[in-house]
């Protein structure tokens, strides 16, 4: 490319980045707001540990020491989480269930599903969220 086009995008990029950085601001300021008008309820999910592709059981219940502690202190600092948020936690019954019936858990409030999986590199959180109405993880 050209040096003197390279004026022209850098400015360009700057807004774009400043933009970009605007709008997480916006959004992490907002959610507790947004938390707060949506019924002020969570459902938490126990933290599920991954047995197979797809398949999800309790860390809980898991035979592994090291799942149990971590899918502990996940469900612990996701209900802290969500009290920080200005939501009120409610534990759902039973285990991890299947990220497609997360929509139909409790359609009124916000549903959380953390999920543990053990990869090469090491162990992978990954947290499912659906907000109060919605059908979109």
């Amino acid at each position: 490319m050209d040096q003197r086009n390279r004026d022209v995008l850098e400015p360009r990029a700057r807004r774009a980045r400043w933009a970009l950085a605007l709008a997480v601001v916006a959004f992490v300021v907002a959610l507790p707001a947004l938390a707060r008008a949506a019924g002020g309820r969570a459902r938490i999910v126990p933290t599920g540990a991954e047995v197979a592709p797809g398949q999800w059981m309790a860390a809980s219940q898991s035979p592994d020491e090291r799942t149990r502690r971590l899918g502990a202190q996940v469900d612990q600092t996701m209900a802290e989480g969500v009290e920080d948020l200005g939501l009120v936690p409610l534990r759902a019954v039973g285990g991890p269930v299947p990220e497609r019936s997360l929509t139909s858990l409790d359609p009124s409030a916000w549903v959380f599903a953390p999920r543990l999986s053990s990869e090469s590199d090491g162990v992978h959180l990954r947290l499912v969220a659906v907000a109060p109405g919605s059908r979109v993880e």
